[in-house]
This record gives C-alpha cells, sequence and structure tokens, in this order.
C-alpha cells in the first residue's frame, strides 16, 4: 500500500494548495499594501514572510503574510505599533481588521488579543494579507534580524531569511514543504488556533532529529510529540540565538484547551498507523479524514 498512501498524500496536497488565480489575486493586494505603507513613511522596508513566502499555503485558509519593518525610533508598544500601521492603510485601498495570527481564516479572533492587521478588499473575503509589525534588530538587515510579536503577543527576536535557506537546505525534493502543508491543513481545515509558526517549527524539530519516514508516520509522530511535550514552546532553530522558544498560543490556559483537540487528532492518525499496519486501506482514508477533511483522496489500485 506504499505507492498508493503516496499518491492519496499527493493528491491532498494538489487539492489542498491555492490556485494561481488565488496567488495573484493576493500578490495585487499585497503591492498595493506595500505602496501604502511605504508612501506614508510607516514602514521603512516590507517583507513577504509565511506560507505564501515558503510554498506552504492553504488555499482558502491562508493569508499572505507580510511584515512592516517600523521607522526606526523609540521601541512602541504591540498596540502603538498596530495603530502606525493601521492609519497608513487609507480605507479605499481595502478593509482593514485586527487579528490574531493563530487563528485561522475560519476563525479569525478579531480586537482583543490582535497581534497584525488583516487586510482585504471586502468583509466577504475569507483571506487577505496579514501585516505583522516588525521592529529593527541592531544593525542587521530586516531581512536577516528584526523583533516581531509572537503569539503571546511579546516582541521576540527572529531572522526570516534564516528560516528560507534552512528550509531551502533541508528540503531539496520538496517532502517536508508538503508536510508542513499537511500539518497546516489540519489546522486550517478544523479551525485549529494554534500557531502556523510554532507548527510549522514542530515540522522542522521532526526533520531535523529524523529522516523523513512516510507522511502517514511523520504526521503521527509529530502530533504525538506535540502532546507528549504538553503543547510546550520549541526552540527555534533559526533565531538569533538558536533556542528561541516559540509558543503554540497567547496562554497557558488556551494551550490547555488545544492539548484536547491534537490529542484526538493524534489518535486518529495512530488509528490510521494502524489500518496501515493491517493493510485496511478504507480504515485508513476513514481515519485521515477524520483529521484532514473530506478532500482526502481514496486509494486507487
Amino acid at each position: 500500500m506504499v505507492a498508493q498512501l503516496d499518491a492519496v498524500f499527493r493528491g491532498f496536497d494538489e487539492v489542498t494548495r491555492a490556485t494561481p488565480a488565488e496567488r495573484a489575486e493576493l500578490e495585487i493586494l499585497r503591492d498595493a499594501v506595500v505602496a501604502a505603507l511605504l508612501d506614508s513613511g510607516a514602514a521603512v522596508t516590507a517583507l513577504d514572510v509565511g506560507s505564501y513566502r515558503r510554498g506552504t499555503e492553504i488555499g482558502g485558509s491562508s493569508h499572505w503574510d507580510l511584515l512592516a519593518v517600523l521607522a526606526p525610533g523609540r521601541r512602541p508598544s504591540l498596540g502603538q505599533a498596530l495603530d502606525v500601521l493601521r492609519a497608513a492603510v487609507p480605507d479605499g485601498v481595502a478593509e482593514v481588521v485586527p487579528v490574531n495570527g493563530a487563528a485561522t481564516a475560519a476563525g479569525t479572533t478579531v480586537g482583543a488579543g490582535a497581534d497584525s492587521l488583516l487586510v482585504r478588499r471586502s468583509p466577504a473575503d475569507v483571506t487577505g494579507v496579514r501585516i505583522i509589525p516588525a521592529i529593527e534588530s541592531g544593525t542587521r538587515a530586516a531581512s536577516d534580524g528584526v523583533l516581531l510579536p509572537d503569539a503571546a503577543r511579546r516582541w521576540v527576536a527572529a531572522r526570516p531569511a534564516a528560516r528560507d535557506a534552512l528550509l531551502d537546505r533541508i528540503d531539496a525534493d520538496g517532502s517536508l514543504r508538503r508536510l508542513i502543508r499537511l500539518v497546516l491543513a489540519w489546522k486550517h481545515r478544523f479551525a485549529v488556533p494554534l500557531s502556523s509558526y510554532w507548527l510549522e517549527t514542530a515540522v522542522l524539530r521532526q526533520a531535523l532529529q529524523q529522516r523523513s519516514f512516510d507522511p502517514l508516520w511523520d504526521l503521527c509522530w509529530i502530533l504525538e510529540q506535540a502532546v507528549d511535550d504538553d503543547l510546550s514552546a520549541i526552540p527555534d532553530p533559526t533565531s538569533p540565538s538558536g533556542r528561541q522558544p516559540v509558543r503554540p498560543a497567547a496562554t497557558l490556559a488556551r494551550r490547555i484547551e488545544l492539548q484536547y483537540v491534537v490529542e484526538a487528532a493524534a489518535r486518529r492518525v495512530r488509528d490510521a498507523v494502524d489500518a496501515y499496519l493491517d493493510d485496511d486501506a478504507d480504515a485508513v482514508i476513514a481515519a485521515l479524514r477524520d483529521v484532514l477533511g473530506q478532500d482526502v483522496p481514496p486509494v486507487t489500485v
């Protein structure tokens, strides 16, 4: 069943990615947002980051993440930074709402707890461009070192270019990006408000510790490891220190709440593994659909 299951995961991956039309539409909006930020002087530079930058986006769910590096000066609070960026995007360009990046497009958190701004053409749009405030860190170029808000809305040091470089170095065949998309598809399909950056970091940790065996086993191990660790913070290997903790959620209470969600997903993926060992293709697909949704294709002989 190895070849057939590989075809299932590849087929699922194809239907979860953004279409060229969706990407092009978001790119047009992104260009308008960048122009507004730079022309107003609110940001000194803007950098593409996140899933669209790294090719791990989920169609109809992922936002286009844009890092807006603020003009030098006294370090603002996160609220002040969001106010500056919000004022830079005219109402005529698009609708702008405060959001929390850990939320999914289907369950966007508005207002309290915001760590970024979502720009979309109209309230009916599910996805848009997410503006993430950032502050220059020292004398490094913005792509090499910035401070940006984490899931707990704290300024933390990050190296956006280093994350891209690591992925390029260890993902020559694209399998690691497919695995990241698999995990993000679970998050978005069921509106699980876990930090996407934390989930991506969990996948990277798995890849750095052990060579990929099979997408099914990899997914199982990643979720089970997260459960075993009680959804604890994961050291970011691409941070300036190499140890900056990446938090899965804003608070301990939310982390405890999400623990049960991840446990349920891990159990069903383990059921899929057991069914795979029993050569029960129908049970494998049933378990995967419980975790990833009905877009998982059937096994074909």
